[in-house]
């Protein structure tokens, strides 16, 4: 049994879809990289509001101390 020659379309044909892979993946990549962007930012939003309200609470907690051990606060 002989092995048939790839014919010059068949070759063409595989270079198509090579060069079209070639475009899935550079979009994929594209794709990744907004999505990190993205998650990135979502992070810096939740972790600076997180941080606000770890403040707040921290100011709170520390007049309610104030308060109960009889030590006057005026902010």
């Amino acid at each position: 049994m002989t092995k048939k020659r790839p014919t010059r379309r068949e070759f063409q044909r595989l270079e198509t879809q090579v060069d079209q892979m070639f475009d899935i993946v550079s979009s994929l990549a594209t794709g990744q990289a907004q999505l990190a962007d993205a998650t990135r930012a979502i992070a810096d939003s939740v972790g600076g509001e997180v941080g606000k309200q770890l403040i707040i609470l921290a100011a709170m907690t520390e007049r309610t101390q104030a308060v109960s051990a009889g030590v006057v606060t005026n902010h």
